[in-house]
């Protein structure tokens, strides 16, 4: 991670103007000093002000779009998340619904209890030694009266 401040385009832009009176009052003193007269040190100056300033807005707009693009990926993730809880909440009110009806409709639950009559449907032979077998526990069961 880096140490770097993030600093709006408008923030640069005021720093690079304090650098830039910086600069030119430097420049005036160092006239005074030399006696230099002429355009040679104000073109520098400008020339070093201008590529300061083309390197301080181009970082700017870079951290910029960064920002944005980290932006947009937070808001189609929470966007994302939404609609999921959505589709969950409605995915359980669906079935807790089937549930409700399938418990409370007679005309499901007689269907449910046709199915299974029909998937242990006996034979007379079955009957006839279920019944024989009932009648021997229950003799067994029931005290022998003289």
């Amino acid at each position: 991670m880096s140490d770097t401040a993030t600093y709006t385009v408008e923030e640069v832009l005021a720093k690079m103007s304090a650098i830039a009176d910086r600069i030119e009052k430097a420049v005036g003193e160092k006239k005074m000093e030399t006696g230099i007269h002429g355009d040679a040190w104000p073109a520098n100056v400008k020339r070093t002000y201008e590529e300061y300033q083309d390197i301080s807005l181009t970082s700017a707009r870079r951290s910029q779009d960064n920002y944005d693009k980290v932006q947009g990926v937070a808001l189609q993730a929470l966007q994302n998340a939404v609609e999921t809880a959505n589709m969950v909440g409605k995915a359980a009110v669906r079935q807790q619904d089937i549930a409700t009806d399938n418990q409370w409709n007679p005309v499901q639950q007689g269907a449910g209890d046709t199915l299974t009559a029909r998937a242990v449907s006996l034979d007379d032979a079955s009957l006839k030694a279920i019944g024989a077998m009932v009648a021997n526990v229950l003799a067994q069961v029931q005290p022998k009266t003289a």
